[in-house]
């Protein structure tokens, strides 16, 4: 079971540290980690009426983001919590992380429409965020959900871990680019699961990697397109 930890306004500048999802700016070459996306889409006559997004980081991330939010009894402190709360939402405002999506090829404006919520689940941090668009979209077929990191710090897929270990004397999770390439290849990089991202208010779904316009998706970086009857 995980435990919940609430989010809630932050009270004073945000501890940097505090927050390993900050360190692609500390990072000498990328990718470093790995984040599995997943994903809930309400749609309503064509139109989007809200996303949320859940993020489940590799071990090694989660257990340096658990050791700092916790104090010696074990236990999460709320002021560490709200300081990661608040680097996470900065994070996301300064780099549109993790989450973006097209509907006919254009961009829908996606806004959270209140804190990220973290959890420690099996001591692993998963991330939840809830997004509607921002203006009401409008009417479309064709959709395109993409969980990238813009600093490629982290690899993404859709339902999925990629393992990526450290080279051996490492000092940090450095990542070995030829394990990495061995790794993607081995799950393919256009083999999203479907299950992974759950749409619903949609005539007819198909789901996969359909949109050829799109072109395939970069490597390491997650996409699920899905078609809606019209």
């Amino acid at each position: 079971m995980g435990r919940s930890v609430g989010a809630g306004p932050a009270r004073c500048a945000a501890l940097v540290a505090a927050a390993a999802l900050y360190w692609p700016t500390l990072a000498l070459a990328h990718p470093h980690g790995s984040i599995e996306c997943k994903a809930q889409v309400q749609l309503e006559a064509g139109r989007l009426q809200s996303l949320r997004g859940e993020l489940l980081l590799d071990a090694w991330h989660s257990q340096q983001a658990i050791a700092l939010l916790r104090d010696a009894s074990g236990q999460v402190d709320p002021q560490r919590l709200l300081r990661f709360v608040f680097a996470l939402k900065m994070q996301i405002g300064r780099i549109n992380w993790l989450f973006d999506l097209k509907a006919d090829g254009e961009n829908v404006n996606i806004q959270p429409k209140a804190d990220p919520t973290v959890e420690i689940v099996n001591e692993r941090i998963r991330i939840n965020i809830d997004y509607a668009p921002d203006p009401a979209a409008t009417p479309a077929q064709r959709f395109s959900l993409n969980c990238n990191d813009p600093t490629y710090y982290y690899v993404t897929a859709f339902g999925k871990t990629i393992v990526v270990a450290p080279p051996e004397g490492a000092a940090r999770n450095d990542v070995d680019p030829a394990q990495l390439a061995a790794k993607l290849a081995q799950i393919g990089t256009v083999d999203p699961n479907p299950s992974a991202v759950t749409v619903k208010g949609c005539a007819q779904l198909r789901m996969g990697v359909l949109d050829e316009k799109l072109g395939a998706p970069r490597v390491g970086m997650a996409r699920m397109d899905w078609v809606c009857a019209p």
